[in-house]
């Protein structure tokens, strides 16, 4: 390729999903990690209409049906050595979980071809949905956390860390495992979530003050135009999408 012209690896799927061959080709990033040179998020980056009202006072009543005493859990893949799959086995021992996936042990609630009925379901019925993923990795928040947004539901999630979260979302609108000492102290919160409608509603109180706006293309055309960056090539590109302990089960 010419000297002057930047080629680019794009990808919006899971590190390890995928195997890219080709080195010393690319020299700039475009994809879901936060340390890409274009950050890439397929739903967005959460902006405030006003920074300083984050919150509806008081929040809206979103309760409806939801009255399921019990959190909704989704697994695309059930891994039983995965920590996902210990840490809602845990969980299990305090509280209820209804598991939508495809195989008895992670739950069979949702066999294939039904997935739009059970995320209905979700939407109609449940407060909380448990977005703990067999493959978790540091700088990429799942799928499943903004369907479970979609959904009027709080999202509890393990991985990655709060501080990705805190850059994307609304503040106040998730749980993340690492809250609570222990399974059994999240399994206490859960149920008062399910038994007082004002918590509830507090963490989708969010809800009217923003919304999710895709930035990505603003910061690629000001790179195009105003590239600043150092001439340089990736030297090998599955190194840096996919190094060793950026996902783990």
């Amino acid at each position: 390729r010419p000297r002057s012209q930047v080629w680019i690896f794009n990808s919006l799927t899971m590190p390890g999903e995928a195997y890219i061959h080709p080195k010393d080709v690319f020299n700039w990033t475009a994809t879901p990690r936060l340390d890409s040179d274009v950050p890439m998020f397929p739903h967005g980056v959460w902006m405030y209409y006003n920074p300083s009202w984050k919150h509806q006072d008081p929040p809206l009543n979103l309760v409806g049906q939801k009255t399921m005493a019990a959190a909704a859990w989704f697994p695309t893949v059930c891994n039983e050595h995965s920590r996902a799959f210990r840490y809602v086995n845990r969980l299990l021992h305090y509280t209820l979980v209804d598991g939508f996936g495809n195989h008895p042990v992670c739950g069979d609630r949702c066999p294939q071809g039904r997935t739009e009925i059970c995320l209905k379901l979700l939407a109609d019925k449940y407060r909380v949905t448990l977005v703990l993923e067999d493959r978790l990795c540091n700088h990429t928040i799942p799928r499943m956390f903004y369907t479970a947004l979609q959904a009027n539901t709080v999202p509890v999630v393990m991985w990655p860390p709060r501080s990705v979260y805190e850059q994307l979302v609304p503040e106040g609108s998730f749980i993340h495992t690492d809250d609570f000492p222990s399974p059994r102290d999240l399994a206490w919160h859960l149920d008062t979530i399910y038994n007082d409608d004002m918590v509830f509603n507090r963490y989708l109180s969010w809800q009217g003050t923003g919304l999710f706006v895709k930035t990505w293309y603003c910061r690629l055309c000001a790179l195009l135009h105003h590239n600043n960056m150092p001439d340089l090539t990736i030297e090998d590109i599955n190194q840096w999408w996919d190094p060793d302990g950026e996902c783990f089960s």
